[in-house]
């Protein structure tokens, strides 16, 4: 990651773990009684061992902008100290702070300034490089950012970045826009370890790429766009407990489906079938729903009692929600095929529903698709 930092433009800084308190009460996220405070220091301003690389960043920064120097590019290799719940915890950071025009100035003329988009193209490129490429897109909530994200492995925060506050910036004399990304170390190495490297031969065939672009207000937020994406998986959940609450006479055990019972941050379907569990306690209240079950334990009682899963869903339920088409479509068949049962298949959720069938379904799984439907819109 360091070639490729360097071959972009950037410069490795090497900056001390020693710093002073004040800078604590730049960022309302640090508390300063977590703070490590050295006992006989050469210095107030060398009183406690860093708490955030970002400050180190800020202070390389200020000294060469008061040398002229508008262009910087820096990153670091460093480790932030805290203590938690009276032990003492050591974080390795990958961390880079950038501000001024993207490219060295040139005859034609000073050129565009970083910006947030070309942030993101690093922190992209950074991650194409190492391999990792499940990664999830969530609102920034760290006070230090004007503006940004964080990127997430599961549970596990990955990196955070983008625009630093301005008012940090004018505590170091700093008046443009400065730029900052915070990579965790370990979740870095974690991931690498649990990433299965495979080789193939190259495609005879060219790429094709196809980008979405959408052209909305400036003013609409990240954290807005976010919120309306994160109700679709909220909103499949609805549509079937609508569906299951017009069948008369139906006591619903609605299941979550993952591949396991455990919520890991690893399996992204355990932490998905949480969240909509969490959800429904609150807009559902009534309505008997548990996850994440793996299969068995969803719809055998010896299963759940075997791995000590002891709740009114576990070995009964009577409605499975999959965490995507490929398990649900595979669950079908498989049923149709080995246990001689009759599917009907609609999507439900828009103005009117749509019924859906295959072209091997017989003549009964037809007419239950489209009865389904009909009992849908009632």
């Amino acid at each position: 990651m360091a070639n490729q930092l360097i071959s972009f433009g950037f410069y490795e800084t090497i900056t001390n773990s020693l710093t002073t308190e004040k800078y604590s009460n730049l960022n309302s996220s640090l508390k300063i009684e977590d703070n490590i405070r050295i006992l006989n220091p050469l210095s107030n301003d060398l009183g406690i061992l860093r708490r955030s690389m970002l400050f180190s960043g800020l202070e390389s920064i200020a000294y060469n902008l008061n040398r002229q120097q508008q262009r910087l590019k820096l990153f670091e290799f460093g480790k932030t100290y805290c203590l938690l719940n009276g032990d003492r915890q050591e974080t390795k950071h990958l961390s880079i702070v950038m501000t001024g025009p993207k490219d060295p100035m040139h005859w034609r003329g000073k050129g565009e300034n970083i910006d947030f988009f070309y942030t993101k193209g690093i922190v992209s490129s950074l991650i194409e490089k190492i391999g990792i490429k499940k990664t999830k897109s969530f609102p920034i909530k760290n006070p230090i950012f004007d503006e940004g994200q964080s990127l997430k492995i599961g549970a596990n925060k990955l990196v955070e970045f983008g625009l630093v506050n301005s008012e940090i910036c004018s505590k170091f004399g700093i008046d443009q826009q400065l730029y900052f990304i915070d990579f965790d170390w370990k979740v870095i190495i974690n991931s690498l370890q649990s990433t299965n490297v495979k080789f193939k031969t190259i495609s005879k065939f060219p790429e094709v790429k196809r980008d979405f672009a959408l052209l909305i207000d400036e003013e609409v937020s990240f954290d807005s766009i976010y919120k309306i994406a994160k109700q679709c998986d909220q909103k499949i959940l609805k549509n079937v407990i609508n569906f299951v609450d017009k069948i008369p006479t139906f006591d619903q055990k609605i299941a979550i489906l993952s591949a396991t019972e455990e919520n890991l941050p690893q399996m992204q379907s355990s932490v998905d079938a949480k969240d909509l569990v969490k959800w429904s306690r609150i807009e559902h209240p009534t309505m008997d729903i548990h996850g994440p079950f793996a299969f068995d334990n969803a719809i055998s009682s010896d299963a759940a009692k075997i791995k000590g899963i002891s709740n009114s869903v576990a070995g009964n339920a009577n409605v499975i929600v999959v965490p995507n088409v490929e398990t649900g479509n595979s669950l079908v068949k498989i049923m149709v095929n080995f246990m001689n049962c009759t599917a009907g298949g609609f999507v439900t959720g828009g103005v009117s529903p749509v019924v859906i069938t295959s072209r091997s379904d017989s003549s009964s799984s037809r007419l239950s698709s489209i009865v389904n439907a009909v009992l849908s819109t009632l």
